[in-house]
């Protein structure tokens, strides 16, 4: 290939390369844009609701967020307490298995063995 048909190519492939490079950047710059404009309507959406309801409403969800928060509270303390209560219950009722003997042979009792004295 002649030095200059490789220059000229070498040239016509950087300037393909900056408008890759500028159209990617523009792509980026249009993503960010729409995405603070979604952030900014959810936003305004947000305080928009927000501002129209009353003052007894914003009272009324809280206080229904506060009993089912306290529910969920009793339901955890309940269970917690039903753990520790089988907890110690299984441990004062406990059997514990008698004790294996590692002895060859047939086992004696104590009332089994004769005095022979």
């Amino acid at each position: 290939m002649p030095e200059k048909e490789r220059a000229r190519l070498k040239e016509q492939y950087i300037k393909e390369l900056r408008e890759r490079k500028q159209a990617q950047d523009s792509i980026n710059t249009l993503r960010k844009r729409q995405g603070i404009n979604r952030a900014l309507n959810n936003m305004v959406e947000t305080l928009e609701n927000t501002t129209s309801d009353s003052a007894d409403d914003i009272m009324h969800n809280l206080e229904a967020e506060t009993a089912l928060n306290e529910a969920r509270l009793d339901i955890a303390l309940e269970n917690q307490e039903s753990q520790s209560t089988e907890t110690s219950c299984n441990s004062l009722d406990i059997d514990t298995p008698p004790a294996i003997s590692k002895t060859i042979g047939p086992r004696l009792r104590s009332d089994d063995v004769t005095d022979d004295s």
